[in-house]
């Protein structure tokens, strides 16, 4: 990861954002950063982009409990981990390269709800960890007050293994694992 630092909101000195607020993360493709960025903060489905069309409201999925779903708010997370994910960064090719981005941000402190992964992980990987710092059940962020984030870096990933590339890879091995295993068994 290669972070670009921004100019600090005129306010976050103000507030002392930079001693007092948590870090926290946000993945988003790269083509909504100008959006972002002219804004002032993150932007929640519904918003108006920079090109006139509306940001979709395709990642509030929620867990199987519901929480989470069709909830319009913003989404955080204190693990890049979570945030640099397929369906939050949405990769793309730049010069041979897979690039991800990701906005640093902070957040203050009590203006947000700890929850669970809202992206169906454990369905598909279990009980795998997505960071080695948070809990999976204490891996969003979640908020109803964008004035609460300012982000102050963009952090870009070039060619950057994720967490569920990790368990993929290892699920495909296991696979072929047991593929080998009935092969042999049936050569017996």
């Amino acid at each position: 990861w290669c972070g670009f630092g921004l100019q600090a909101q005129p306010r976050a000195k103000a507030l002392n954002v930079f001693k007092e607020w948590a870090v926290s993360f946000h993945g988003t493709q790269s083509s909504r950063i100008t959006s972002i960025l002219d804004n002032n903060g993150l932007l929640k489905p519904g918003d108006v982009l920079l090109d006139g069309s509306r940001l979709p409201n395709r990642l509030t999925r929620g867990g199987a409990d519901g929480k989470g779903a069709g909830r319009i708010g913003f989404y955080t997370s204190p693990s890049i981990n979570y945030s640099e994910l397929d369906i939050y960064t949405t990769p793309e090719q730049w010069e041979g390269h897979k690039v991800r981005v990701v906005l640093q941000c902070r957040q203050m402190p009590g203006s947000f709800s700890v929850e669970k992964e809202t992206i169906g992980w454990a369905r598909r990987f279990g009980a795998a960890p997505i960071s080695k710092h948070f809990s999976n059940d204490k891996i969003e962020r979640f908020t109803e007050a964008g004035q609460s984030i300012i982000p102050y870096r963009i952090l870009v990933g070039l060619d950057v293994t994720t967490r569920e590339e990790e368990e993929e890879r290892k699920k495909a091995e296991l696979e072929e694992l047991r593929a080998q295993a009935a092969e042999a068994e049936q050569l017996r």
